[in-house]
């Protein structure tokens, strides 16, 4: 069996992707600020085809001095699209070149974007050098204090695993997934291609995300499920995994059993994030516990492996 979590990571020095950064013009010191990232996403997992198709809306909101000609995006399932993408790079200087020799169909991609900023049509490129980093040039300069929704469709061919993105057969680790726009600081833009080291440099904002998939997976994702239905599911799932584990389980056996032909559809809600994980197997065990925090708040903990 394999062992999941979803964990809030230390940001690494970015001192390594200084040659990525686009720099404002250097003069007088800004104030501090954040830019607000928010975002609703609606998504349909095709575990036949290992593919994600969905879209998605992201509301920009520039708490920056500057007005703000375009937006740089990442877009970082395209990182295992070929073998010139900086993560495939990284891979081989670390010594490992299993990507770089890997099968056609285990490589993966996003397909079908047309990003739109108000529901107008905006034109976009990728980057020159970076399959997974785009750049969205918006109808009219996004002026300070103010804030514009970027949407596109998209389709996401999944990898297989060779990082944090990617399967293994029907067990899905979905960490990167979406269109996500760069940091935007004191400093200028910080576009920067994926590499499984330090990618977790984004802006904070709410997420609203609804997921479809065969109604016999476990789902344990970033934020509060709000379906009514899957709470119960889960917690049917809890009282059957707590009878299994007392009685022991053969763990030299581990298939992967049939995907229900009927759809669930769950909604999670997070607020005061930078960032959206889901982690998907139908063979995963469920444990639930809760925390009390200093403050009087209940905190409910789940344990999916």
């Amino acid at each position: 069996m394999r062992l999941f979590c979803l964990s809030v990571f230390l940001l690494l020095p970015f001192l390594l992707f200084s040659q990525t950064l686009k720099p404002s013009n250097p003069q007088t010191p800004k104030p501090y600020f954040q830019q607000e990232v928010n975002y609703k996403i609606a998504a349909t997992l095709n575990d036949s085809a290992h593919t994600l198709a969905g879209n998605i809306e992201i509301e920009y909101v520039n708490n920056s001095p500057d007005a703000l000609p375009e937006i740089w995006m990442h877009l970082w399932g395209n990182a295992f699209k070929n073998r010139n993408s900086a993560f495939c790079r990284q891979k081989l200087r670390d010594g490992s070149a299993r990507f770089y020799f890997a099968d056609e169909q285990d490589l993966g991609y996003f397909k079908n974007l047309e990003f739109t900023a108000n529901g107008q049509k905006v034109e976009w490129r990728f980057d020159k050098k970076n399959p997974d980093i785009a750049l969205l040039k918006l109808p009219q300069p996004l002026a300070p204090g103010s804030r514009v929704t970027i949407a596109t469709p998209f389709l996401l061919k999944i990898p297989a695993s060779f990082s944090r993105l990617g399967h293994v057969g029907t067990s899905y680790q979905m960490t990167q997934w979406y269109p996500k726009p760069a940091v935007y600081d004191h400093k200028g833009w910080h576009p920067m291609p994926y590499l499984d080291m330090g990618e977790f440099y984004s802006e904070f904002g709410s997420f609203d995300v609804t997921l479809t998939l065969p109604d016999n997976y476990v789902v344990g994702a970033t934020g509060v499920l709000q379906t009514s239905s899957e709470i119960e599911f889960l917690a049917k799932k809890e009282t059957e995994s707590r009878e299994k584990l007392a009685k022991g389980v053969d763990k030299t056996k581990d298939p992967f059993p049939a995907s229900s032909p009927t759809a669930k559809t769950i909604r999670y809600t997070a607020d005061r994030v930078h960032d959206f994980a889901w982690f998907a197997d139908k063979r995963f065990f469920v444990l639930k516990d809760t925390a009390r925090l200093a403050s009087g708040r209940t905190v409910d903990c789940w344990a999916m492996f």
